[in-house]
């Protein structure tokens, strides 16, 4: 590179080194501002900080690193500095940058990265006419593996560094893009070389002493204007009497006065219209988070005066909208036709409509079972609401986020409304609102989020369906939090809902860390990468990779996503499998242990348990279901749960009695009587449990069980009528019988149990055969006939029909939707609260309240360069940085600790038996196929036309190694263009298009008189007989050396690949350096 004064090259770091929102302070480079921009967006763009740069000026050499990150901080002193890692496959980042002063040259060291692992050191190398690098690699192990495997080593350490020198100078104030050529493509790696000339430290202080102030603008040093109109300049003043009209608006409601808020809301808008493009707007909520409209509601105002409210833009609450149904007469002092008119305004008009239509409907379905009246119209309109709500959310992928969520602002930093000197009304306006909310007549969007601010427009999916914080009105509220209490299997069944869900149950760090598809290539976010690996390397086929790609997914959770995986409700799912599968061996050895007298460590395991799900179930109803006992017992799992632990406590209880009381006692007996029945029924619950862990595997279990409930709720109603049936009569042939010296009907049990039997499909009437007297026998002949029709035949086939009835199957879908759905709710909630339930409930719950846990941020991923440790805590996501997420440390840090010492050793386990049991089929394919990959191709033989024209002209040139194509052998591009070349064949052109067709086969002699001349050529006795020797040696050394083949796949795949790499690296040593690291966070959260 050639520069009238030495040019400075500055490295510049990763972007998961890179914080949000610092400022550039890039001045003492040359650089106004320094930004990196994903996939060309402006709405993705990573600033670069001073700490990210590293002046490489003064060092006489500088070794690269194959990995494309920042150097560490000895590369100032004038070490050499050693970069990070960085993503292998990472995306498309577009590099922006604003000088200050006039650059004569800028040089620009960069590259394409195409080839997977590399950012650096594999860039292609320079085409004639480019200047090109060759750096100094260092590639860590890992890196150096994956090359190997992927035969690209060589590529890499011969690839170079090339150059891009930009065409014209740079100018102050004016921004420019890099990237070959002159920033008009991307770079496809994350890190740049960019050298300019240093700036002498005069031109450094005058950029710091020039610092351009922000002009203000026209509209806020404009007059603020008063109720009346009168001038009083000054932005102090505008607030003052802004303060004064919130005073009067907070003073209106309390006093019911619908003329004095009326006034005081006008005259807010005429002073907040002067405030220009920023303008704050009224959010009619107050500093505790409470809308005006839920404190006129509480001080039973006028109806009047609440619609009012909202047709300026209030929004409601619960306890609002209650007070405008129970006032439904005076709706249309308000504006409003009817209630309809009043609901779908609000949703036109208010932000996040999807929430406030799912609350709106859940209320109406409450009023209408409290008014019978209104009951048909309230609930078609909530039918009609709730189909709203999933339009709604199915158009959300279409429409755009923002547009989806309502359109109005919720607040932001930008012009809020100040709180009055009471502190009464406040709350957040949003940059972009206007003051049409406020104006005389006017529905504008609705007011905004908590005290002191905003919440801001959603701007994700999670934002819509599970919006987070307090729910300060019905626009707040959580769609899927009532779609759960309310049954909306149409709300869950939306593909939308769906699909957030489905992300919900993988978990959004384990999706960015393991489920990035990325084909045949290389990617440390891809848990296809160890299966491409082993398929580049010739280990494994296309029929091996649908086997083998299993074993992937779990060295992959094994090495970078055991975090994410465990924070996932899939993970959690997982855990709960193998502590259920434990107490199932704990329950039945202490169930089917002879001695009653002893006590094994079962028994104390059982306890543990026992109380560990007691703990469990009060959590659970206490934040999950917020103590509301009926929304809990709705579910049969709750139900089945809670007669579990009922059982179990019973059974325990007996059998400490029976402990403390001795065998000697009396009581002993009925004791062992009553703990055998109940402990033995607790099996019955026990195993019935388990239905809930087995919906996540299969669809179709959560319809089944959704059917199940619904048959014996059907069951149940239709028991009081066959009982009363039965026992009708029962009391008549008990009656008439029980002197007449018949068994089966002399005490009435035993004759409820005979109709019961005749109802299951028995005959009763060969119990009245000893009957004598033939008046009896035929009266009771009679009363079974009769009964066995009604019961058998009427009664029976009515319960199917019933069953039938109530039994939808265009249903069944969405009633098993709506099943997992719950199961994912339950394991979200154990992940939001680092739980993972029994036997470890009660042992977290007393250390988390005795022993401190505090906050750290995600660990470095340097631990793959110093300890050749994979990431511990996992790559952060896109649109995050390492210190954008906190992990727990201290006893909330002791679940993930459990998780290694339990789970994680089994998932370790069982991807040794994979790699072993994938052994013979790995071995044999690399010996009969897969050492192709690996094996130098054989050269083609020279064409008989070119030896023959090499012999008649006595030896040719030996500049050219491959041989050119002869005369009539058409190049592979001349084949390309002539497969998508058309023959045109017509009545008259039949016999010149096969002759075409024929000449094209043909050879050198150009036109051949038929095609058969070439199909069958010529016998030669002697090329046959060559051909079929060559066949038997090649065939020969196939045999021969399979062998040496097969032994050179042992040694790489089992000692190398399995022993080395597998067990010992991936398996032993990571585990154990987890264990370690994760280990100190908790002592250290203790510490603290």
């Amino acid at each position: 590179m050639a520069h009238e004064r030495p040019a400075t090259p500055v490295l510049l770091g990763t972007l998961e080194e890179q914080v949000a929102g610092s400022s550039p302070g890039m001045k003492q480079f040359g650089i106004q501002q320094l930004s990196i921009h994903r996939d060309a967006r402006e709405d993705l763009t990573k600033l670069v900080t001073p700490d990210m740069v590293h002046d490489l000026s003064g060092m006489e050499k500088c070794k690269l690193s194959s990995s494309c990150s920042a150097a560490s901080p000895a590369c100032r002193s004038g070490c050499e500095p050693t970069s990070r890692a960085c993503p292998s496959r990472a995306p498309c980042w577009r590099l922006a940058i604003a000088r200050c002063l006039r650059c004569t040259a800028v040089n620009e060291v960069g590259g394409r990265c195409n080839t997977p692992l590399i950012a650096i050191a594999a860039l292609k190398t320079q085409t004639s006419g480019r200047p090109a690098l060759a750096p100094r690699r260092h590639m860590p192990m890992h890196k150096w593996l994956v090359a190997v495997l992927q035969q690209k080593l060589a590529a890499i350490t011969s690839s170079r560094l090339n150059v891009w020198e930009r065409r014209e100078p740079c100018v102050p104030g004016r921004t420019y893009t890099f990237g070959p050529p002159d920033g008009l493509q991307s770079l496809e790696d994350t890190t740049y070389i960019l050298a300019w000339m240093p700036l002498p430290a005069d031109s450094v202080a005058l950029l710091h002493g020039a610092e351009p102030q922000s002009p203000v603008p026209a509209a806020a040093a404009a007059a603020a204007w008063d109720a009346s109109g009168d001038a009083d300049g000054g932005v102090a003043a505008g607030r003052r009497h802004r303060a004064t009209q919130l005073e009067r608006i907070v003073a209106a409601v309390l006093e019911d006065d619908m003329e004095g808020l009326t006034r005081a809301v006008e005259a807010y808008g005429r002073l907040a219209e002067v405030g220009g493009a920023h303008h704050p707007r009224l959010s009619f909520l107050t500093a505790s988070g409470l809308p005006l409209t839920a404190v006129a509601a509480n001080l039973n105002c006028q109806p009047r005066l609440v619609l009012y409210l909202v047709a300026q833009g209030a929004e409601v609450d619960r306890t609002a909208l209650r007070f405008i149904l129970n006032n439904v007469k005076a709706i249309q002092t308000g504006g409003y036709r009817d209630v309809r008119h009043f609901m779908l305004s609000y949703l036109v008009h208010q932000r996040n409509p999807v929430a406030s239509a799912m609350a709106f409907a859940q209320l109406l379905d409450e009023a209408a079972l409290a008014s019978s009246a209104k009951a048909a119209e309230y609930t078609a309109l909530a039918k009609q609401l709730r189909v709203i709500a999933v339009q709604m959310v199915e158009l959300l992928d279409k429409l755009g986020m923002v547009e989806a969520a309502g359109g109005g602002a919720a607040g932001g930093a930008d012009g809020g409304a100040e709180a009055g000197a009471d502190g009464a009304a406040g709350g957040g306006g949003a940059e972009g609102a206007r003051a049409a909310a406020t104006l005389p007549g006017a529905q504008g969007p609705g007011g905004g989020g908590g005290a002191g601010g905003g919440g801001g427009v959603p701007t994700t999916l999670a934002d819509v369906l599970a919006p987070k914080g307090v729910a300060c009105s019905v626009n707040d509220v959580s769609p899927l939090q009532i779609a759960y209490d309310t049954n909306d299997l149409g709300f869950m069944s939306a593909s939308v809902v769906q699909g957030y869900l489905q992300d919900l149950w993988l978990g959004a760090e384990y999706i960015g860390n393991a489920l990035q598809e990325a084909g045949n290539s290389i990617h440390y976010g891809d848990h296809h990468m160890v299966i491409n690996l082993l398929e580049s390397a010739g280990f494994v086929g296309s029929v091996g990779r649908q086997v083998c790609k299993y074993f992937s997914y779990l060295l992959h959770i094994q090495l970078l996503a055991s975090r994410p995986f465990f924070d996932s409700p899939r993970g959690r799912w997982v855990f709960r499998l193998m502590c259920e599968a434990f107490f199932l061996y704990v329950f039945h050895y202490v169930q089917l242990l002879r001695d009653q007298e002893i006590v094994v460590w079962q028994h104390y395991m059982l306890v543990l348990y026992v109380a560990s799900m007691i703990v469990d179930e009060y959590q659970e109803v206490r934040h999950q279901y917020f103590g509301r006992l009926a929304v809990y017992f709705q579910s049969g799992f709750n139900v089945v749960e809670s007669a579990c632990l009922l059982l179990l406590v019973a059974s325990g209880s007996c059998k400490a009695a029976m402990l403390l009381l001795g065998e000697e006692h009396p009581a002993w007996s009925e004791l062992h009587t009553a703990k055998e029945f109940m402990f033995n029924t607790t099996s019955i619950f026990v195993w019935s449990r388990l239905l809930q862990y087995v919906i996540p595997m299969y669809d179709g279990v959560g319809s089944l069980l959704m059917v199940i409930s619904q048959m014996i709720r059907e069951v149940l109603k239709f028991a009081v009528p066959g009982m009363i049936l039965m026992m009708g009569v029962g009391f008549t042939m008990f009656a008439t019988f029980r002197d007449r010296g018949l068994p089966r009907l002399e005490t009435f049990p035993a004759t409820l149990l005979l109709l019961f039997r005749t109802f299951l499909g028995e005959t009763a009437f060969e119990v009245l055969e000893d009957e004598d007297d033939t008046l009896y026998n035929l009266y009771g002949n009679i009363i079974v006939l009769l009964y066995a029709l009604t019961a058998t035949v009427v009664l029976a086939n009515l319960l199917i029909a019933l069953i039938s009835y109530h039994f939808q199957p265009d249903k069944v879908e969405s009633q098993s939707r709506f099943q997992m759905a719950e199961i994912l709710a339950h394991y979200e909630y154990m992940v939001e609260h680092q739980l993972i339930g029994a036997p470890f409930s009660l042992p977290l719950l007393v250390l988390v309240h005795v022993l401190p846990s505090g906050w750290r941020a995600r660990a470095s991923a340097n631990s793959i360069y110093t300890a050749a440790i994979m990431p511990l805590d996992g790559n952060p996501v896109s649109g995050e940085s390492r210190g954008s997420r906190l992990f727990p440390t201290g006893s909330r840090e002791l679940p993930f600790l459990i998780y290694l010492l339990t789970l994680h050793p089994i998932i370790i386990a069982l991807s040794w038996a994979m790699a072993w049991g994938a052994a013979p089929y790995c071995i044999l394919f690399f010996a009969l196929y897969g050492y192709r990959r690996w094996a130098p191709a054989a050269a083609a033989p020279p064409p008989e036309a070119k030896v023959a024209a090499a012999a008649a002209g006595g030896g040719g040139g030996g500049g050219k190694v491959a041989p050119e194509p002869h005369a009539g052998v058409p190049t592979p591009g001349e084949v390309a263009a002539a497969a998508l070349s058309l023959v045109e064949v017509t009545a008259e052109g039949v016999v010149a298009a096969a002759a075409a067709l024929g000449g094209g086969i043909g050879g050198e002699g150009g036109g051949v008189a038929a095609p058969s001349a070439d199909l069958y050529p010529e016998w030669n006795t002697a090329q046959r007989m060559r051909s079929l020797a060559s066949l038997v040696l090649r065939t020969l050394l196939f045999i021969v050396t399979r062998p040496l083949w097969m032994a050179l796949a042992v040694l790489v795949y089992v000692v190398v690949l399995v022993v080395l790499v597998c067990m010992v690296w991936f398996g032993l040593y990571q585990w154990g350096g987890k264990l370690v690291y994760y280990s100190y966070v908790v002592l250290k959260g203790w510490g603290q």
